[in-house]
């Protein structure tokens, strides 16, 4: 994982790097290289398809230390990412049943 996750930054990570839940790196990321790779996570979220990462990342953002070490305007600006999400993507969300977690 540490050498996969060296080796990307918020642009070249990929559904590959992080979409098997059963073994993802991001649940051994400390609270800092989760925040670094929050805006990569969050592009991926808006994926489709087999590539259908919004489940994962709500997951990963269900952590308190996580959302606590975000600033006011950075959580604002991430609710309102996962409202264009929400938007966009609604089919997805739907077929993946995840509309009453997303609301949470």
């Amino acid at each position: 994982h540490n050498d996969n996750l060296q080796a990307r930054d918020n642009d070249s990570l990929s559904f590959s790097d992080v979409g098997n839940f059963t073994y993802s790196p991001i649940s051994f990321l400390n609270l800092e290289g989760f925040l670094y790779f929050l805006p990569g996570l969050a592009r991926l979220a808006g994926g489709k398809g087999s590539e259908y990462f919004l489940d994962k990342f709500l997951v990963y953002l269900d952590n308190d230390k996580r959302r606590a070490a975000l600033s006011k305007a950075e959580r604002i600006a991430l609710f309102n990412y996962l409202l264009f999400i929400q938007k966009n993507i609604s089919d997805c969300i739907e077929y993946n049943l995840d509309t009453e977690e997303l609301g949470e």
